[in-house]
């Protein structure tokens, strides 16, 4: 149990990442002329920003939880590997606020798409910009992904506390 925690919490520390990266990027082609793109600093600066700071700061929100609870993930395997009560008891944890922060993630994106769409419909007259927002999908798939390890844990749990017996003892 801690070995797989650990491990999936390595493969998805990037997904996170590749909404702020997109995030970031749609920003920047949609406020500059010249066809400036994301480069890793812009992933701890905020760009020029097409929509409401709301919008934009909602998504970078649910991104860092989403980097926060990928790191408790990493701890509670750790101690899942020394003890296995206290390392249920923060993977059980980790479910409910990485399901939330997932959830979060997917409306807060779709929300920041349609906001940056209706941005550029606005100004299309000037910039003559080509392009829908990529963001609301990739933090769907991005959402969808990180919801896989959290119903695993479910479905453990649950098929753990079917198999005890009335006493509370692990049924043999």
């Amino acid at each position: 149990m801690g070995l797989v925690s650990l491990l999936f919490a390595t493969a998805f520390l990037p997904a996170p990442l590749a909404v702020l990266w997109d995030l970031n990027d749609e920003c920047l082609r949609s406020t500059t002329w010249d066809t400036q793109r994301a480069s890793w600093g812009t992933l701890a600066r905020i760009p020029p920003l097409p929509v409401g700071k709301n919008d934009y700061l909602l998504v970078r929100t649910m991104v860092m939880g989403a980097l926060v609870a990928t790191a408790f993930l990493a701890t509670a395997g750790w101690v899942a590997g020394r003890s296995r009560t206290r390392g249920l008891a923060l993977l059980a944890a980790y479910a409910v606020v990485q399901v939330g922060f997932m959830i979060g993630l997917m409306i807060a994106g779709q929300r920041f798409s349609s906001a940056i769409d209706e941005a550029i419909r606005k100004n299309d007259w000037m910039m003559h910009l080509k392009f829908e927002s990529n963001v609301g999908a990739t933090a769907r798939q991005v959402g969808m992904l990180g919801m896989i390890y959290p119903a695993g844990l479910a479905i453990f749990y649950l098929l753990r506390s079917l198999g005890r017996s009335k006493t509370g003892r692990p049924a043999r």
